[in-house]
């Protein structure tokens, strides 16, 4: 039989214990990390409401584009006649101060044997109080309107009082439904804006003429809370 020698029992004591320290560590590692995967599987309470913003603005100017078309004898008349003939149609909209003229080259072709068609367009901006005037000149001439927006007076003020507008619509919203719930609102999650622009006639938005020179500026925003 072997002395007990008091070094060795020392190092077997130090041994266990290092044992059940780590085996301990172990025990808490996973409990943590069964915690940790508990919550991370626990689906997110939301909620995803549509907030509605608009308000109704002076439109100060207005852009519009139309199309013009002559014929001649040749194609050298009809460009010499539809030259002419657009030239004074733009000196008779000078009067009313138009902006950022952008003029469409023009074609010729050929429609018959004896008739050729002369075309050409231009774009502009006007004061939005002139548009009737305007109007009155073009339809009085062999003309075309394709398009007519007015926009609003300071526009990007605008977009962003209405988009406010919208958000904060969207968290009345939420509370409400939060309340029936019996829950509370938390933090946005994800917003998306479906639209906001102060010209009309653009894809995004749903502006509308709101009377003389007036439009109505409408903002929608998808908003997902966190509910608790």
């Amino acid at each position: 039989m072997l002395p007990n020698n008091p070094s060795n029992a020392s190092r077997r004591g130090n041994v266990e214990a290092s044992i059940t320290l780590l085996a301990v560590i172990v025990v808490v590692g996973i409990a943590v990390g069964s915690l940790l995967i508990s919550s991370a599987l626990r689906p997110r309470r939301s909620i995803s409401v549509v907030g509605l913003g608009k308000e109704i603005v002076p439109a100060t100017t207005a852009r519009l584009s139309f199309a013009f078309a002559t014929t001649g004898g040749s194609n050298e008349e009809a460009a010499s006649n539809g030259e002419q003939q657009f030239s004074e149609l733009l000196s008779s909209l000078n009067t009313f101060t138009p902006t950022d003229v952008k003029r469409i080259p023009y074609q010729v072709g050929q429609r018959t044997a004896t008739v050729f068609q002369y075309a050409t367009g231009a774009q502009m901006t006007v004061p939005s109080a002139q548009v009737p005037e305007v109007m009155k000149v073009l339809q009085g001439k062999t003309v075309q309107v394709g398009s007519l927006n007015y926009i609003a007076e300071n526009e990007q003020d605008v977009k962003i009082r209405v988009q406010e507008s919208a958000m904060e619509n969207a968290r009345e919203k939420a509370d409400q439904i939060a309340k029936a719930s019996k829950g509370k609102v938390g933090k946005v999650l994800v917003v998306s804006e479906q639209g906001s622009n102060a010209e009309t006639g653009s894809a995004v938005t749903s502006v509308q003429e709101a009377g003389a020179n007036q439009v109505e500026v409408q903002s929608a925003v998808t908003v997902t809370f966190e509910l608790k």
